[in-house]
């Protein structure tokens, strides 16, 4: 059993959010797309006049919480295979989140790359099927201290000049989050009217958590396909967060995908039920904004904290679309990944199971420390998703 190790230092930031949006059945987009743009306006509650709730809201929040995370997966190979290969996304440490005391469990040496658009560090390792015809387990365990994140979106902003070289590629289509046709449509509908970027944003906020459905298990969701949300009106947070960046960045407004796991609030310790997403957007004079348009639509007395703020009672693992891995999967660039992704003689191979953990003692978190106890469980999960 091969064992790798990573720790690592961050940095710290804080600042301060606050916005309004209301969600019901939403129609498809149309000639008298405006004027309902302008009818959900005017039903939503104004941003000033939801600064108090959302500040109440948010009030009981720890400033950031520790815990460790690990999870189990277990492949058994296809009986005719010869050669599995495997990419195991890594938590990075950033300005809102602290990696240490990473261990990953192979039963090979594991190459760690980096994927060169986003930076995602990653994995790599391959395994003849000869020598684990029964099965093998790749585990992932790290410790975290997560910072809670809020950026100022009130008020209007100062977006003159062009965007920073590093923003622009956000303004680009992905596979399956294009900026064209429909979501085109749909964004020249909701921003109509509108200069600033800010009101934009805050605009397809409320018309995503307005015309979408959460359904984070039925046909068709799960894959982050904008048009699809589009036109089904339901899906689940990748759905949601796909919805959200293609209309923005139609609407000329940088945003990006990421992905990671977000843990009950109320509990130390536990089980996680699979992947969470959210995303961000870029408006110049505030930086990056984060929204969480899942959690919004979980609890609507929040819906304004989640227009520029998100809770600590998360980590990121991997942020971008379309991803660029060495080597390259036969099935090319990965959708998205937040979790371990096989290939057995260059098709995707299936896992007979997947497990998550945390534990958080102490619950808001004390200075940061290592807890250093077993912080695996098992709960079998075929297509663990949860948002």
């Amino acid at each position: 059993m091969n064992r790798f190790r990573i720790s690592s230092v961050v940095r710290t930031a804080l600042v301060s959010l606050f916005c309004a949006s209301a969600r019901k059945t939403w129609p498809k987009a149309s000639a008298a797309g405006a004027l309902v743009a302008l009818a959900v306006a005017a039903a939503v509650p104004s941003l000033q006049a939801q600064d108090a709730a959302a500040s109440s809201a948010s009030a009981s929040e720890p400033s950031f919480v520790s815990f460790d995370f690990s999870y189990v997966v277990h492949v058994v190979p296809p009986a005719d295979s010869r050669k599995v290969r495997v990419w195991v996304p890594l938590p990075s440490s950033d300005s809102f989140q602290t990696i240490s005391e990473l261990e990953l469990n192979a039963p090979v040496k594991v190459q760690v790359r980096k994927e060169p658009k986003y930076r995602d560090r990653y994995g790599y390792l391959d395994v003849d099927s000869d020598r684990v015809k029964d099965g093998f387990s790749i585990r992932l365990a790290f410790h975290v201290t997560r910072y809670e994140r809020r950026v100022n979106a009130a008020g209007s902003s100062s977006s003159e000049g062009p965007f920073p070289k590093a923003v622009m590629p956000f303004l680009q289509p992905d596979g399956l989050v294009p900026t064209d046709g429909t979501i085109e449509t749909l964004a020249r509908e909701q921003a109509q009217g509108l200069t600033d970027p800010l009101q934009k944003a805050q605009r397809i906020y409320d018309y995503v958590l307005f015309a979408m459905s959460q359904d984070a298990h039925g046909a068709g969701t799960g894959r982050g396909d904008a048009l699809w949300a589009a036109e089904s009106h339901r899906g689940d947070c990748t759905d949601f967060h796909s919805l959200f960046i293609a209309m923005a960045r139609a609407a000329g407004i940088p945003a990006r995908f990421a992905i990671g796991f977000s843990l009950p609030e109320a509990q130390e310790q536990g089980t996680v039920q699979g992947y969470h997403s959210w995303a961000e957007f870029y408006v110049n004079g505030r930086g990056w904004i984060p929204v969480d348009l899942w959690q919004a639509a979980q609890d609507p007395k929040r819906r304004g904290y989640f227009f520029g703020g998100l809770d600590a009672h998360r980590v990121m693992i991997s942020q971008g679309r379309d991803l660029a891995l060495a080597p390259a999967p036969q099935a090319g660039r990965l959708n998205y990944i937040a979790y371990p992704y096989f290939e057995a003689d260059g098709r995707p191979s299936p896992v007979a199971s997947m497990d998550f953990f945390f534990n958080a003692p102490g619950f808001p978190a004390p200075p940061p420390k290592i807890f250093r106890r077993p912080v695996f469980a098992f709960l079998t999960l075929p297509l663990p998703r949860s948002g």
